[in-house]
């Protein structure tokens, strides 16, 4: 009996994960600070290694130092940091890495560089996410920041933001590459 609510509300975390993070993907490309031309992408040994850094503050339990130093958008990492700890606990093992995409973007944007992790929950339960890094630029410094900084919580990156119609975002928008839940 106690599975099922479990299960249902892992079902509608995952489900409003998703939902949130389309969204972010339209905010980040509108929010983020780009210099002409554009930019490149981030390395897969690089985006690595902000993931560890993300693994070693989530084990550490400092989840608001995860949305405050690396996150995108921090409002909304803090959100969703707090339905990941209390719904599925980070394992201590970090995930594995099963690939690397760039989302190319459309010319002058940001390059989304993308670890495809696949993972343990601390109950043994197994994931699938996205870790979505971009460079960034807050008051003339630049930085690495992940989109889906809270991997964990099994969240997939959707490139392309919204469509200038309104219309579905992805390829439709011109983006190059797409990930989408298995």
């Amino acid at each position: 009996m106690r599975d099922r609510p479990r299960r249902s509300n892992r079902m509608l975390t995952a489900a409003f994960t998703l939902l949130l993070f389309a969204t972010i993907g339209a905010i980040t490309w509108n929010t983020l600070e780009h210099s002409a031309g554009e930019v490149e992408a981030v390395s897969q040994q690089d985006a690595e290694s902000l993931l560890r850094d993300v693994a070693n503050f989530a084990k550490a339990g400092d989840y608001d130092g995860i949305c405050r130093s690396i996150a995108t958008e921090p409002s909304l990492c803090r959100h969703l940091a707090q339905d990941a700890r209390a719904q599925a606990p980070i394992d201590a093992v970090l995930p594995a890495v099963t690939g690397y995409t760039v989302d190319a973007g459309e010319s002058g944007s940001n390059r989304v560089s993308v670890l495809h992790l696949q993972g343990r929950h601390a109950d043994g339960t197994q994931y699938t996410s996205d870790f979505a890094v971009v460079r960034v630029k807050r008051e003339g410094i630049v930085r690495l920041s992940s989109v889906t900084p809270i991997y964990w919580s099994g969240v997939k990156y959707s490139p392309g933001g919204a469509c200038r119609d309104g219309s579905r975002p992805g390829r439709a928008c011109g983006a190059n590459t797409r990930t989408i839940a298995p």
